[in-house]
This record gives structure tokens, C-alpha cells and sequence, in this order.
């Protein structure tokens, strides 16, 4: 479930759920009428906001990577595929006589 959870899950409600997040508490209000000033604050605001998100879309990226990378059984390895065994599926494996 877990798997699951972090595979398929995550990677399409977390993004969904930062840009709501984004338009409810961080997006600057309608700016019609507005003074100058605000006007600009708003625009400065705007700007810090996209950096953060570039920032936390690298940290999302450098994390997957550094994972995708460390993870998983090391180059050259034999497997066996997943087959079937008197009518149940048996998982991919290691072959032994090959290390």
C-alpha cells in the first residue's frame, strides 16, 4: 500500500495540492485599482514565490534521483523474471549460481 501511496499517488495529488495551496494563501489578490505600490509588492511577492517552487522542484528532483540512482541491485546482476509456480505467480529474484 505504501508503494502504492509514494509511486502513483503521490506524484499526481502533490502538485495538484501545491497550486491549490498556492491559489488560497500565497496568490496576491485581484489588483484592479490598486496603488503603485502594491501593485509592486504583490509582483516582488510573486517572484519570491516562483523561486521557492523552483527551488523545492529541485530538491524534489535531486532527491528522486539521488533514489533512483542508489537504489536497486547493482550492474551486471543475473535475474530471474517472475514465472509461474503450480498456479501462483513467483516475484523476480536473484540467481544465485550467477554471483
Amino acid at each position: 500500500m505504501l508503494r502504492i501511496l509514494l509511486t502513483i499517488l503521490l506524484p499526481v495529488v502533490l502538485p495538484l495540492v501545491l497550486y491549490l495551496l498556492y491559489l488560497k494563501y500565497f496568490r496576491p489578490p485581484a489588483t484592479a485599482g490598486a496603488p503603485p505600490e502594491a501593485l509592486e509588492a504583490a509582483a516582488r511577492f510573486d517572484r519570491r514565490v516562483r523561486w521557492l517552487m523552483l527551488g523545492l522542484a529541485t530538491l524534489l528532483l535531486a532527491g528522486m534521483l539521488a533514489l533512483g540512482f542508489t537504489q536497486g541491485v547493482p550492474p551486471g546482476t543475473k535475474l530471474i523474471a517472475p514465472h509461474l509456480e503450480d498456479g501462483r505467480v513467483v516475484p523476480s529474484q536473484r540467481s544465485e549460481e550467477a554471483q
